[in-house]
């Protein structure tokens, strides 16, 4: 497995509160960072929405500020 990490953009001027509820083995937040244990980004991409409410698009789903970006991005393999 590989390892993930979502780092949030202060879009908005703030950070939000990420919690983790799935296995402790596969991820986990550390501040306002999510890692995630997965085979690839896809699945990474998918446990980091399921279980810690990470979202990708915030700007054009309206949730983030236009000028400072989306909060979080997806995962990619490199």
């Amino acid at each position: 497995m590989k390892l993930y990490n979502f780092r949030q953009n202060n879009s908005g001027g703030n950070f939000h509160d990420v919690e983790w509820s799935g296995p402790d083995d596969r991820g986990g937040v550390d501040g306002y960072h999510v890692w995630v244990l997965a085979l690839t980004a896809v699945e990474a991409n998918a446990l980091a929405e399921e279980y810690a409410g990470v979202y990708f698009d915030g700007v054009q789903r309206a949730l983030d500020c236009e000028c400072c970006g989306d909060r979080w991005y997806r995962a990619e393999d490199i």
